[in-house]
């Protein structure tokens, strides 16, 4: 563990936050947390962006609001408990439950035999709800509710052509 050594002046208007501000600093260079080694600019991640900002208001000296105040904590606050080992534990058990819920779409989509346009299309939805599902652990209910459909039409569709051959 790395000492705590200040960074901002002792008369700096935002001294007090220094620690906050590091920590913060640390966040934002947590590729892991944020998902890859995209930059800043890159993910378009306003989260991240916020961060930044509150990072860079503590800098410069900016007043500190009560809102500024509860929000610099709360990014600490957010950041400890999802970095937490249980937690990251709880993560990887549901990207590897998602993963593999993707993968069995995939395998239905590619025996359905659909066009090689319609079965490009599914894979390429399938590919950034798998880009999703890395980063964040999570899907939507309507991600949820798609790959169902996706699931259900491809499995009538193999199950209809499997009674026209054999009928």
């Amino acid at each position: 563990m790395v000492k705590y050594t200040p960074i901002l002046e002792t008369k700096h208007k935002n001294h007090r936050y220094d620690k906050k501000m590091q920590q913060m600093m640390h966040i934002l260079t947590d590729k892991k947390y944020w998902g890859g080694d995209r930059t800043l600019t890159e993910t378009g991640n306003s989260y991240k962006k916020f961060v930044g900002d509150m990072v860079s208001a503590i800098s410069k000296g900016r007043h500190i609001s009560p809102k500024m105040d509860k929000a610099i904590k709360g990014i600490v606050t957010r950041y400890v408990e999802s970095t937490s080992p249980k937690k990251t534990l709880e993560k990887e058990a549901r990207i590897k439950r998602l993963h593999w819920k993707i993968q069995e779409v995939r395998s239905k989509i590619d025996t359905a035999k659909y066009s090689q346009d319609y079965t490009s299309s599914g894979h390429h939805f399938l590919a950034s709800i798998m880009s999703q599902v890395e980063r964040t652990g999570k899907l939507s209910p309507k991600q949820k509710d798609a790959l169902n459909k996706m699931y259900v039409k491809a499995n009538k569709r193999i199950q209809k052509n499997g009674h026209n051959r054999n009928g």
